[in-house]
């Protein structure tokens, strides 16, 4: 079984929690307040990871074009091959 991708994990535990946030019948209050706890502290983890992720994505996309403009090519000319 491979894992979820985040954001589906995201939007099951944000369902998850809203569910406990409608439902008023579903045990005693601490208990149910210690499931949303964790539920929110989970919520902010993935969410957490989504961005770190994004903004890795963005520096490693920026960095693609880094090479300054007007800069020769230094990986050597294919016709240069050597058979």
């Amino acid at each position: 079984m491979s894992p979820r991708a985040p954001r589906d994990l995201l939007e099951e535990l944000r369902t998850y929690l809203e569910h406990f946030d409608e439902s008023g019948h579903l045990g005693d209050d601490t208990d149910v307040a210690e499931i949303k706890r964790r539920l929110r502290m989970r919520i902010a983890e993935v969410e957490a990871q989504i961005k770190r992720t994004a903004e890795a994505q963005n520096r490693g996309e920026s960095s693609l074009g880094s090479e300054p403009k007007g800069q020769p090519y230094r990986g050597g000319d294919i016709s240069d091959k050597r058979t």
